[in-house]
């Protein structure tokens, strides 16, 4: 076994020897990377390969997600727009409306952050008769005043418009430059 190891050693650090110009060679429309480099010790030390996990979510992502599902928790193709209304500790306070085809849903809502600042959980006053009180209940005073005077900017039909033909575009919030928490 460590004639071979020796061997594929000797093998590599030889096509290590080769240069390559320029780094990345193409054959029949394929990229080949570059050689490894290999240390003179029988040890290779390799660099991690990133794995989807590794790449961050933007932090609107993670927002729109929990509000979509809070508003259409059986839906897919929902996006959000939302105005921060405030903030204490780890519940920011919001006004959500989320769009499916052929709807609408717009509330003041709750997120919930952990101690990661990830989005806990989404909380929704109830319809109806119930609405008035959970709005008491969920948020604190200066909050309530703004949910019942609707003091709220107003959508932007025609960001809403674009962003449902390419969801990739980051809601308005984003756009303005507005830091989510």
């Amino acid at each position: 076994m460590k004639t071979v190891c020796f061997a594929l050693l000797f093998v590599l650090t030889a096509c290590d020897q080769t240069t390559v110009s320029p780094l990345t060679q193409t054959i029949a429309s394929k990229t080949i990377p570059p050689p490894l480099k290999v240390a003179a010790s029988p040890t290779l030390t390799l660099a991690p390969i990133p794995s989807p996990t590794d790449t961050p979510v933007p932090r609107w992502v993670e927002y729109q997600s929990a509000l979509a599902s809070a508003f259409y928790p059986k839906e897919t193709g929902v996006l959000c727009e939302w105005d921060l209304l405030g903030q204490q500790g780890r519940e920011v306070y919001l006004w959500a409306i989320c769009f499916r085809e052929g709807s609408a849903g717009s509330a003041p809502a709750v997120v919930q952050l952990g101690t990661d600042d990830k989005v806990e959980k989404v909380t929704l006053p109830r319809d109806g008769a119930y609405y008035s009180q959970d709005v008491r209940m969920l948020f604190p005073p200066d909050v309530q005043q703004k949910v019942f005077a609707l003091n709220f900017s107003q959508i932007d039909d025609a960001h809403v418009r674009a962003r449902l033909k390419d969801p990739s575009l980051p809601p308005l919030i984003v756009v303005s430059g507005t830091p989510l928490p």
